[in-house]
């Protein structure tokens, strides 16, 4: 048994240090998208304030703008959840390996 714990653990070493890998990554990528996404959030937010205070649109073209501000501010945030899902499948493969 012991033998059979040990080669899986071997194996499961590439898979910890791809995951690792994974994550760095995606921290990166994420912290520089958020500040990107995050400017055309608030980009379309302004932009729907100043059409509805000038009268420009009707309220349904405002709301549809401040709808897409809205989900383009979603993006880092369910990429920072997926990051979380990857950093906690990371420890469990880490606890197996130190076990």
């Amino acid at each position: 048994m012991f033998i059979l714990k040990w080669f899986f653990k071997l194996l499961a070493l590439p898979f910890l240090l791809a995951l690792t890998l994974l994550f760095w990554a995606g921290v990166f990528v994420t912290s520089f998208s958020a500040v990107v996404f995050n400017l055309l959030a608030c980009l379309c937010f302004f932009m729907a304030v100043a059409v509805l205070l000038f009268g420009l649109a009707s309220g349904a073209e405002a709301l549809r703008t401040l709808l897409v501000g809205f989900c383009v501010f979603l993006v880092p945030v369910v990429a920072q959840w997926l990051l979380v899902k990857i950093a906690l499948l990371k420890e469990v493969v880490r606890d197996f390996i130190y076990s």
